[in-house]
């Protein structure tokens, strides 16, 4: 069980280190996060980009990296290698550099369909919160923005699979909502009852659903 961001470094360190494929490197932010990770042991990575500005932010950093760098200028074009990369084995792990969401998110789905496969992409995000006794995680946080019933009910699932790799065995899901009264005039609580009850069913496995329910009951 992940308590905090401690908890991961420390399960991160006790593995191999997982390949960092990043999209459009040439961003100094996304640099100094890599190369922190790397010197901690927690990842490596492939910079995919403008070499001979990844370089020169290297150069103005101090940074003499061991890090391969792949030269590719344009952003679209990086964006697929960069997947690529995760395709053929050469890195584990997307991370998006310096880039729009919507062109790296596109080279993704491209790389799917051509492999047959009708991916839902969606966000997950981990919170350490000073005080609270464990992590808190939150899906989706604008990926997709007015989803229905059938893609809340993957993007819990998506959830619940990555939050399986952490090592949590049974998460608790809260689907939030602003109140815990099902409203035919709020949307949402009328979804999150349905996502109750589909989890009720079954038919979302590998985790406890609550819902509606607000964000301070929840907590």
């Amino acid at each position: 069980m992940l308590y905090d961001y401690a908890g991961i470094r420390k399960a991160l360190k006790s593995a191999k280190p997982p390949i960092v494929s990043v999209a459009v490197a040439q961003d100094r932010e996304v640099i100094r996060t890599i190369m922190a990770a790397y010197e901690e042991g927690l990842a490596r990575a492939v910079l995919v980009g403008e070499s001979e500005r990844i370089e020169e932010i290297l150069g103005e950093e101090g940074i003499s990296s061991p890090i391969p760098i792949v030269h590719e200028s344009d952003e679209e074009a990086a964006c697929r290698k960069a997947v690529q990369l995760i395709k053929s084995g050469e890195a584990d792990l997307l991370m998006k550099g310096l880039v729009n969401s919507s062109i790296f998110l596109r080279a993704v789905l491209k790389e799917e369909k051509a492999g047959g496969r009708q991916a839902f992409l969606s966000h997950l995000a981990a919170f350490q919160i000073p005080g609270y006794d464990r992590l808190l995680f939150f899906s989706d946080g604008g990926m997709n923005i007015a989803p229905d019933v059938k893609e809340k009910q993957q993007i819990i699932l998506n959830a619940v699979a990555a939050l399986h790799r952490l090592g949590i065995a049974l998460p608790k899901v809260a689907v939030l909502t602003a109140n815990e009264k099902v409203d035919e005039k709020m949307p949402a609580t009328v979804d999150a009852a349905n996502l109750a009850a589909i989890w009720a069913k079954g038919e979302i496995p590998g985790c406890i659903i609550e819902g509606p329910i607000t964000m301070d009951v929840a907590l």
